[in-house]
């Protein structure tokens, strides 16, 4: 189908009209369900690329949103992840995740949204906690939203008799900033772009790498159903114990895409 044809058939849609849409999938907005409001949405991210080997990761996420009282929703996530090194694939459960979002201004009514988000996950011997900070404006059919995320990840350490450890428990930070703006092109669609900078902190509080990400987002939406995705590659590493000014590849891929489906039920 030619780019023309399908620009315009997106633009005879007529728009779903719920603010929980995510117009981006890396950057979070203000916007949550009203009370009573539920939403199923499925993520997906992969990843691939990395020095010395060939790597693939499947991310997927099931969630279920809900409007509990006004301004605030809730969320239940089940996690999976497929990982393949070198042609060695392993698929594992990897636990549950609890979301609680409070918006505390709207970008509409206030000229400033801002909200506060806090996630939980854990998966047997680990858990984490991810903590973000949220802003957003709309001028006219432009969107633009910030977002700081602080996490935190404990995990319990076995004995290793080779190494002379002792069991114990390892804690790993990162924090993270994202900003993002889109452009609605359509009631039915918008295009925009992402950047995010990625910066892992080790037990110790050094900093291990501080990566940079950008890429387009197109969003889509219909009456019964709504798509997000975002092609986000890996520019550079802006320093820490990794190289700088070329991108870390060790514990980072060369490229990520994301795709978000939600529907309202």
């Amino acid at each position: 189908m030619r780019l023309s044809t399908l620009l315009v058939a997106s633009s005879l849609l007529p728009v779903m009209g719920t603010a929980a849409e995510r117009t981006f999938t890396y950057t979070h907005d203000s916007a949550v369900l009203a009370p009573g409001q539920h939403e199923l949405e499925l993520w997906t991210t992969w990843q691939g690329g990395r020095a010395d080997q060939e790597f693939r990761r499947l991310d997927s996420r099931l969630e279920i949103e809900i409007g509990v009282a006004p301004e605030t929703q809730v969320a239940v996530y089940l996690n999976h992840r497929r990982t393949s090194v070198d042609g060695v694939s392993e698929s594992e459960f990897e636990g549950v995740s609890l979301e609680l979002k409070r918006r505390l201004s709207d970008p509409t009514a206030d000229g400033l949204g801002s909200a506060i988000y806090v996630e939980g996950s854990a998966n047997g011997a680990e858990v984490e906690v991810e903590l973000k900070a949220i802003a957003d404006v709309r001028i006219g059919a432009w969107t633009a939203a910030f977002n700081l995320t602080g996490e935190v990840e404990a995990a319990e350490q076995e004995a290793d008799a080779d190494a002379g450890t002792g069991p114990g428990t390892t804690t790993e930070y990162e924090i993270k900033a994202t900003v993002a703006c889109a452009r609605q092109l359509s009631q039915a669609w918008s295009l925009g772009v992402e950047l995010e900078s990625r910066n892992p902190i080790s037990e110790n509080g050094d900093l291990e790498s501080s990566t940079l990400w950008a890429g387009p987002a197109v969003h889509l939406s219909s009456p019964s159903l709504w798509s997000t995705l975002t092609i986000m590659p890996q520019l550079t590493n802006l320093g820490g114990e990794a190289d700088s000014g070329t991108r870390e590849l060790a514990d980072h891929s060369r490229l990520e895409v994301r795709l978000l489906l939600g529907t309202h039920f």
